[in-house]
């Protein structure tokens, strides 16, 4: 029996490669993925099930984290100029894209679909 190790088997970012002056402009073109694969998802809520909803709004979501994750916890430990720039940078455009998700009707809708269906 192979045992893998914690590094394999989680997805671990590379802090030295990362770019912060990058992630801003990698974060724009998640989110905008998002709002469009969400949209489409949506579009057929009369025979959207759980197993076809929520996992797919958790890997959307996951994704960001995997963005997100390490470049909030570099602004956490380190104090550098452009690891600043960036947090500040993106924090607002999650902020607005967690608003939209938060107030998102036919989100709140397909929720409300699956709540009946029991």
């Amino acid at each position: 029996m192979t045992t893998l190790s914690l590094q394999d088997t989680l997805q671990l970012p590379n802090f030295s490669s990362m770019a912060p002056a990058e992630l801003a402009a990698t974060l724009d073109t998640k989110l905008a993925h998002n709002l469009k694969a969400i949209e489409q998802l949506l579009k057929s809520t009369a025979s959207l099930g759980y197993a076809q909803l929520v996992p797919a709004l958790e890997q959307l979501d996951d994704e960001i984290g995997q963005l997100w994750g390490p470049l909030s916890h570099l602004h956490g430990v380190s104090n550098k100029d452009d690891i600043r720039a960036a947090f500040d940078e993106c924090l607002p455009k999650l902020t607005a894209y967690a608003t939209q998700m938060g107030q998102n009707k036919a989100l709140y809708l397909a929720f409300v679909v699956l709540l009946e269906s029991d």
